[in-house]
């Protein structure tokens, strides 16, 4: 791997089949959370969205309510 600065770029240069595909992953995630618009206001909000109606449909696998 080689890194290379440019202006305000890093520039990262791999050869074929010799990288760690979680680092390219990594890397992405970080350049679309940056383009994201999201609060993290929004964000609690919609986990807790989520986890409750996770346990609205789960809930008696774990909680045997008899």
């Amino acid at each position: 791997m080689k890194a290379t600065l440019q202006d305000d770029k890093v520039i990262l240069e791999f050869n074929i089949g010799s990288y760690d595909k979680n680092t390219i992953d990594f890397l992405t995630n970080i350049e679309l959370s940056q383009k994201s618009k999201a609060t993290e206001e929004g964000i609690s909000f919609l986990s807790d969205e989520i986890t409750e109606t996770w346990w609205k449909a789960n809930k008696n696998r774990f909680i045997d309510e008899a």
